[in-house]
């Protein structure tokens, strides 16, 4: 009986099965699921930012305003990194007590991550000029 538990526990975890997130059915998979959800976004989030740095340096009349204002964009980065780390902590600590605290966790997470990289959109990447934005605009998910 031990052994068929511990096969059932390593199907679950084999890293070699691709995962259907349409059809997760328990919490590990539910997780699994988030966690790649929260990837995409992070990874989406880093196009955003790259392409905004890109655009405030090629917009500033000198190499100093290009320095000076990419080091402002950074630093507004890393306070919202501070921010959405406080932010979905709290949330994970509202829910410590369930199994849920992780999802709650990285849906708060997904969900700042998708925010942020829509505000880089809207104040750095869209023209107004009336030229097509440099990304497109970056759609939430629910």
């Amino acid at each position: 009986m031990l052994i068929l538990l511990a096969a059932a526990f390593l199907a679950v975890q084999d890293p070699g099965s691709e995962l259907d997130c349409t059809n997760a059915s328990n919490t590990l998979e539910i997780n699994d699921c988030a966690t790649k959800d929260v990837a995409t976004e992070q990874a989406r989030l880093e196009t955003y930012l790259a392409a905004s740095v890109g655009v405030l340096r090629d917009e500033a009349e000198t190499p100093e305003g290009a320095t000076t204002v990419v080091t402002e964009l950074q630093a507004s980065q890393k306070a919202w990194q501070a921010y959405a780390d406080s932010a979905c902590s709290t949330v994970y600590t509202r829910w410590q007590s369930g199994t849920i605290r992780n999802l709650m966790a990285l849906s708060c997470r997904r969900r700042l991550t998708q925010d942020r990289s829509h505000s880089l959109w809207a104040d750095y990447l869209v023209s107004l000029g009336g030229e097509e934005p440099v990304l497109p605009e970056p759609l939430f998910t629910p």
